[in-house]
């Protein structure tokens, strides 16, 4: 990952924390930011879990329904936008433009989707290997909620939120938060590092042993995937297009299984 990106045309991302504060003050500062969010999330989760419990008689089921973890989920992480875009350009004295918030040009279009491919291949390809390995049948619980959504609004707002919404807010997070603040204190194959291990341990199930297996070890390759497309492409949009490209893949697949065999059904 080396800074070759002025080779292009297009503008190379700007170094992380350009103030002449130090390393521990610019991890001191990217440590604030995060435990910010944190709380954002958790107190707007906590809010939307609140109202889902008084509307379910003040009773919370053992078994949430698909619709009630959607939108709870979504009380959680659209905060982060405007608290992330408010925070991060302050904290490394950066523009939204310098972050790449700025028009896709055909060549990161290009980067975007060429991730998406080593997404497709890396994350779904190791976890599959790994799976059929160690005889692991386990599966990813945003999956199963899509196998057990209606075939209507819900199934409709899962997969508006698993390619468009999630994407647009873990890469906000994970890429233009993470991996910015990181380059300023670890340097960019540390900060990838970072910013992989963190986006895997944030798609966390039980059981442990499968899910480290299944699904952290190759979601945190992909989670490094994206800091590439996103460095390379010097461009915010790109990831959350490559991120967004790979979800939609796996839910394509996922509905593709699911409704295949009742339209054989009905031919």
């Amino acid at each position: 990952m080396g800074n070759n990106s002025t080779s292009f045309s297009s503008p190379p991302l700007a170094t992380a924390s350009a103030s002449k504060l130090s390393p521990a003050s610019r991890a001191l500062r990217f440590l604030v930011a995060l435990a910010g969010a944190l709380l954002v999330a958790f107190i707007f989760a906590a809010l939307g879990t609140g109202v889902y419990v008084t509307a379910n008689g003040g009773h919370p089921p053992r078994h949430p329904s698909t619709l009630a973890t959607i939108l709870v989920g979504m009380c959680a992480e659209l905060p982060l936008v405007p608290y992330l875009l408010i925070v991060v350009p302050r904290m490394l004295g950066q523009t939204l433009r310098e972050l790449g918030f700025r028009p896709l040009r055909l060549r990161e279009i290009g980067i975007a989707a060429l991730g998406a491919v080593a997404m497709i291949i890396i994350v779904d390809g190791l976890a599959s290997l790994l799976a059929s390995l160690f005889h692991i049948k386990s599966q990813q619980t945003p999956v199963q909620m899509l196998q057990e959504a209606g075939t209507g609004g819900t199934l409709l707002l899962f997969v508006i939120f698993a390619t468009v919404i999630a994407p647009i807010i873990e890469e906000l997070f994970f890429r233009v938060f993470v991996f910015n603040a990181g380059r300023g204190f670890l340097g960019i194959v540390s900060a990838a590092l970072l910013s992989g291990l963190l986006f895997g341990a944030a798609h966390f199930q039980a059981p442990a042993g499968p899910f480290f297996l299944t699904f952290f070890v190759p979601l945190a390759l992909g989670g490094m995937i994206l800091c590439y497309v996103y460095y390379a492409s010097a461009n915010a949009y790109a990831s959350m297009v490559t991120h967004g490209l790979f979800n939609s893949a796996t839910v394509s697949g996922v509905l593709l299984a699911r409704f295949a065999p009742h339209a054989a059904h009905l031919k």
